[in-house]
């Protein structure tokens, strides 16, 4: 079984030295439960005010969902599942990947501040450049994942196309004999961008919006806004320099120039917006 809390907040005048008592809990019987209930006290600027938590005894409905949001996301998530084994084109693939990389970028984005979000930056760019460059091994991944249909890719073919994202074993080939495995007639131009890439990116974003001290910015909006619009500007510049190198048809790794892009940007914006109190190293080891 479960339990709730309902907060019941007045304001209350306590005596004492506020420097030494800026916050007190109080048990508060209640004959009708097995727990307490309780009062907590808190002192901002100068004054005292009090929050009276009520233990309400749950019926396990809190644990069902029931609201209007949660069915919706059920039935959506449901149909979304069965679109992506049914029919996994590409367009399937990319709507659940956006899908997903939202959930992953608002959960992970508003749990980490963003010195701990640029430090993974750091480590998986540098992985990501390895891999592309020096062992190779994310091209074949890329290509396993391209046949698994797998939501962990963006696909853009470059022309209107048809059918599932595969790559067609040449004449030949056998599991004793394996030989690369170009794309099937019609996909020949297909780009094809890790999940990752746009993750990355997202939670700093997120995190800037989330952790930032809350100032006032330009035409009305917080300053952590806009230093979440700065690095969204350095990540999207970091884009079209990829894309450069795309078009000349070698693979490139793409966090680097994501991530670096969407770094330099999060840093020019904070000082511009906030000023020397974005950059405080604000991590805890305890």
């Amino acid at each position: 079984m479960g339990s709730s809390l309902r907060e019941l907040t007045r304001s209350l005048d306590v005596g004492g030295d506020a420097a030494r008592i800026p916050m007190a809990l109080h048990n508060v019987d209640n004959p009708e439960s097995d727990s307490d209930d309780a009062v907590l006290l808190m002192e901002q600027n100068g004054e005292w005010s009090s929050m009276n938590y009520e233990y309400l005894p749950s019926d396990g409905s809190a644990f069902l969902i029931y609201t209007v949001p949660g069915l919706t996301a059920l039935i959506l998530s449901i149909g979304m599942m069965a679109a992506l084994i049914m029919r996994p084109e590409w367009y399937v693939i990319n709507t659940v990947g956006i899908l997903v990389g939202a959930g992953t970028i608002t959960m992970l984005g508003v749990s980490f501040v963003p010195w701990i979000i640029i430090i993974f930056m750091v480590l998986a760019a540098i992985y990501d450049a390895w891999a592309v460059y020096k062992s190779k091994h994310m091209l074949e991944l890329a290509d396993t994942m391209v046949n698994l249909e797998l939501p962990v890719m963006l696909v853009a073919p470059q022309r209107p196309t048809r059918g599932r994202i595969q790559m067609a074993r040449p004449e030949g080939a056998s599991d004793e004999n394996p030989m690369p495995m170009p794309p099937r007639k019609g996909m020949e131009e297909t780009m094809l961008m890790g999940l990752g890439d746009v993750i990355f990116p997202g939670l700093l974003c997120i995190s800037a919006m989330s952790w930032l001290p809350d100032l006032d910015g330009p035409l009305g909006w917080s300053a952590p806004i806009w230093v979440a619009i700065g690095t969204m500007i350095g990540s999207l510049i970091g884009y079209c320099v990829l894309m450069t190198y795309v078009a000349r048809g070698k693979p490139q790794a793409g966090l680097p120039l994501l991530n670096g892009g969407a770094i330099i940007g999060y840093f020019i914006s904070a000082m511009i917006f906030i000023g020397s109190s974005a950059f405080v190293f604000n991590i805890s080891l305890f």
